[in-house]
């Protein structure tokens, strides 16, 4: 299964006492409930989580267009040579590095 693809974006709900913020896809597509434990939680480190989560989705875009550090030095086969997008090296079945490994725990390779 996929991630639901962005953009997100945060809306705010509930009262100062007990704000809540959802990571909407859209109107329809609720990502992410997040809400303050009482008055205990902390509603700036919250909303810091919340500003995070939301850029999750162009960060991974970003990830998989990354030029890939194997790119031919590293046990990469020459017919790969041109292929140096973490995205292409992934599709080939070569990604070793870091940013392929990153890319495949989120989507559950």
């Amino acid at each position: 299964m996929t991630h639901t693809p962005g953009p997100w974006t945060i809306e705010e709900y509930g009262d100062d006492d007990a704000p809540a913020l959802v990571i909407h896809k859209d109107t329809e597509t609720r990502v992410c409930f997040m809400a303050t434990p009482g008055s205990h939680g902390d509603p700036a480190k919250i909303e810091a989580d919340a500003r995070l989560i939301v850029e999750a989705p162009t960060m991974l875009a970003l990830i998989k267009e990354t030029r890939c550090p194997g790119g031919g030095w590293n046990g990469m086969p020459e017919r790969l040579e041109g292929m140096a997008e973490v995205k292409d090296c992934l599709a080939a079945g070569v990604c070793g590095c870091v940013y392929g490994d990153v890319v495949k725990k989120i989507e559950g390779r």
